[in-house]
């Protein structure tokens, strides 16, 4: 029996508003919505631009692992992982590298990252994982 499989997050983000006045003021460009990727860094210099891109692949290594390489992404779990999801909770590096095996190798499964952030050494994203497995 085969089952389709849609997996997401939702990323709920706080906006602050500040200096806000009485006027409007009508922008002198169109706005444009941008992904973080897409977003320019300026601020991002050096090796802490470096670090941020490495962090924000990192994130992403995890989201898109396949049964092919999950040896290569479970370094970046700690032991005590916990993961959480409507069909399983997983508690240690035992069970999510049994869980990674499992799932990717019984079948064929793609993810879909819409949109990622990375906030200090917090990474979040937005992502939809469909296919089949068994």
């Amino acid at each position: 029996m085969k089952r389709r499989a849609f997996s997401s997050l939702i990323l709920v983000g706080a906006v602050g508003l500040g200096g806000c006045s009485d006027s409007l003021v009508e922008p002198e460009a169109p706005l444009s919505v941008q992904t973080a990727a897409e977003r320019p860094q300026p601020h991002m210099r050096g090796w802490k631009g470096e670090l941020h891109q490495q962090r924000l692949d990192v994130g992403r290594a995890l989201l898109e692992v396949q049964f092919s390489n999950v040896a290569e992404v479970l370094p970046y779990y700690t032991d005590d992982i916990e993961y959480h999801d409507p069909i399983v909770d997983i508690y240690g590096i035992e069970q999510m590298t049994g869980f990674l095996y499992r799932l990717l190798g019984a079948g064929e499964l793609v993810t879909i990252i819409d949109d990622e952030t990375l906030v200090g050494d917090v990474y979040s994203a937005t992502w939809i994982m469909s296919g089949d497995f068994l």
